[in-house]
């Protein structure tokens, strides 16, 4: 089972470790964390894909609450559903 969402995005007031920018920590409502995301200086990169996946990871429980919604209703082409439970078998480490 994983933690409920939300899961809201900090910004650090430092970073973890020397040489990085635009650290980034994934937590609960209660602020517990669930992951970091980091990226290095030398990216080329300005804002980096470590913004971009923090926002990714924070959206994680919304989006399989959608799909678990999804194929809850049965109203589905049954490829898509069943694409759509693969996806819910990974999520949940199944």
């Amino acid at each position: 089972m994983h933690t409920p969402g939300p899961w809201i995005i900090h910004k650090p007031q430092r970073n973890f470790v020397p040489g990085q920018k635009d650290d980034r920590l994934i937590c609960d409502e209660e602020e517990s964390h669930i992951a970091e995301v980091f990226q290095y200086q030398s990216d080329e990169n300005q804002d980096g894909p470590s913004i971009a996946n923090a926002h990714l990871i924070s959206a994680a429980p919304d989006m399989l609450e959608a799909l678990e919604h999804l194929v809850a209703c049965e109203a589905l082409h049954l490829s898509v559903e069943n694409n759509i439970r693969e996806i819910i078998r990974k999520a949940k480490g199944d």
